[in-house]
């Protein structure tokens, strides 16, 4: 069977991710808890089976280098602790993530190994109860 170039990019992601946990634990898995990363596959499902209603989106721009993941990231994840649930959005689109190396290494030392499932990306269908948008790592252009 042949694998659809989004299982194949997974893969891929997969094998960079734990590669970059072996190196960094000289072997042993030790896991992630406490990560401020922690439950985003669950996050995301919480997101869909609200249908978005009293989410914000975090956007990062739309380069999609690690700044403006990392940003979004954060701020996702610090947005609950003000108000308000929040998830974050890749700009980067599915087949192109395995040419953002920056982002994968710190995903995968983020315990993040399948970003396609535990984050929101192009292609995923936007709920329609999602009314609220917050743009990270914006560079407005000179007027």
């Amino acid at each position: 069977m042949i694998a659809s170039p989004s299982q194949s990019i997974e893969r891929k992601i997969e094998t960079r991710s734990t590669r970059l946990h072996k190196d960094r634990d000289n072997g042993k898995d030790k896991g992630k808890k406490g990560s401020i990363l922690t439950g985003k596959k669950s996050r995301k499902a919480e997101f869909l089976a609200n249908n978005g209603e009293g989410w914000t989106m975090v956007i990062g721009n739309e380069a999609g280098d690690l700044d403006s993941l990392a940003s979004a990231l954060g701020y996702a994840w610090l947005r609950p602790n003000m108000s308000g649930k929040a998830i974050t959005y890749i700009t980067t689109p599915r087949e192109d993530f395995v040419l953002r190396a920056e982002n994968l290494h710190a995903l995968g030392l983020a315990g993040i190994n399948h970003p396609f499932e535990e984050l929101y990306c192009p292609g995923d269908p936007i709920p329609s109860q999602v009314s609220q948008f917050a743009l990270v790592d914006h560079n407005p252009g000179l007027f």
